[in-house]
């Protein structure tokens, strides 16, 4: 069974990445033509999200190599708990507020403290 420190090692590693990619991403953003695409990304990954939330799904987040398959079961709730929540702070980093923005950061930030 694996551990608590390993569950949240393999978390904080994934909102490491994942929140970095975001990041990295804005700080490219130049408001183009580009929005409805990104509209219409978003809009899908929130749903196929949602559903494999709903129906308990395996969560398609990448983890990093090397981490067993018996970790990734053990925290799958989680995980696609966080896989919502990221798409939700994509959505509100494009289209969203300031506050928006800092509401999901914290509730992934938030998952680390569960």
């Amino acid at each position: 069974m694996p551990s608590a420190d390993e569950k949240y090692q393999l978390l904080k590693a994934i909102i490491d990445k994942e929140l970095g990619e975001i990041a990295e991403e804005m700080s490219t953003l130049d408001n183009s033509d580009i929005n409805s695409v990104i509209k219409f990304h978003i809009k899908h990954g929130i749903r196929d999200a949602e559903e494999r939330q709903a129906d308990n799904e395996p969560s398609e987040l990448e983890v990093p190599y090397g981490t067993s398959a018996q970790l990734t079961q053990s925290m799958n709730t989680v995980l696609l708990e966080l896989e919502v929540l990221l798409q939700y702070f994509y959505q509100a980093c494009y289209f969203g507020t300031t506050e928006e923005q800092s509401k999901y950061k914290k509730s992934i930030l938030a998952l680390l403290d569960a």
